[in-house]
């Protein structure tokens, strides 16, 4: 009996072997299956997406961009049923947490406290779920947008900001290069996103001659890697926000010219035009009879800030 028994433990082992070896070798299966059906809607994004950053036509633009956001959230869903994942999209949350809970001591080796940035962070992934809720709940709906150099500029739209004398405006820019690299011995990922970014406003009376010029360096607010803050955020956008001065009463339409220059991964230099024409809404102006604060004057030949009068020097 004893000799029996022997042989029932070593049968039993060696099924009990052979099980935990299959479930690894289905979980490893799962696990390539899961990281294959990725690179394929990765795949099919990055072909999908070069015709939306050039179209030339705005109205096609929006009515493809949401086919196209649909499109691509259905795959996940379809993903995420399939595969399993975190349907609250906050990976990062938990990450921090842990990480947070990890570093343990409060001071560095010099005894200097540590500069604890688990807020900012918790910022930038608010900021960026904000953004990320609303290209997912089907309201991407730019309120002007266009298209220079393989690269597209969306105003999806303007709000009054803290400061009341102010306008928020928020934007989307398409297609800039981006590297990730690490860029300690830790291991730490950052990707780079070389763009800068300029603005000048020129705004006309009324009469359509020209009231005054504002130029404006840089924005407020971008994440240039916002699917590091939410897993599934689209790639190759880039949000952000930039706040403007709220412009005198007396304007009557305005011509902003945006300019980002960026570098492709091959090192050469994009400069992308971006020229928006339009009459300016009330919500941006000033009161009547409000002071433009920091404006300042200069003297300007009579034919550069009205269009109907013809420099006698320019006449052939």
């Amino acid at each position: 009996m004893t000799r029996y028994f022997g042989l029932l433990v070593v049968v039993v082992g060696v099924f009990a072997g052979l099980f935990f070896a299959y479930r690894k070798w289905n979980d490893k299966v799962a696990d390539t299956n899961r990281e294959l059906n990725i690179a394929r809607i990765r795949a099919e994004y990055a072909e999908r997406i070069p015709w939306l950053r050039i179209n030339p036509v705005e109205k096609a633009y929006k009515d493809e961009a949401q086919t196209f956001f649909r499109w691509y959230f259905k795959e996940v869903n379809e993903h995420l049923n399939k595969y399993g994942g975190n349907r609250n999209f906050d990976d990062y949350l938990a990450e921090l947490s842990e990480r947070s809970a990890k570093q343990g001591a409060k001071v560095d080796s010099m005894g200097e406290k540590k500069v604890d940035s688990t807020a900012d962070k918790k910022a930038a992934y608010e900021y960026t779920r904000k953004w990320f809720d609303l290209i997912k709940g089907g309201q991407y709906d730019p309120m002007w947008s266009t298209s220079d150099n393989g690269i597209r500029f969306d105003i999806v739209r303007t709000t009054p900001a803290a400061n009341s004398k102010k306008t928020r405006f928020e934007f989307v820019v398409w297609g800039l290069a981006r590297e990730e690299k690490i860029v300690d011995e830790r291991g730490t990922r950052k990707m780079l996103v070389s763009a800068s970014y300029h603005q000048n406003w020129k705004f006309f009376d009324e009469k359509g001659k020209l009231f005054g010029e504002m130029p404006v360096d840089g924005v407020d607010m971008k994440v240039d890697w916002p699917d590091r803050y939410v897993k599934w955020f689209p790639t190759q956008l880039v949000p952000g926000h930039f706040e403007v001065d709220k412009i005198p009463n007396e304007v009557k339409n305005a011509e902003i010219t945006f300019t980002i220059t960026t570098h492709s991964l091959t090192g050469g230099e994009i400069i992308s035009n971006h020229v928006w024409k339009l009459d300016l809404p009330a919500e941006w102006k000033l009161s009547p009879g409000e002071k433009w604060e920091g404006a300042q004057e200069s003297v300007r030949p009579e034919d550069e800030i009205n269009a109907n009068v013809v420099d006698p020097k320019k006449k052939k």
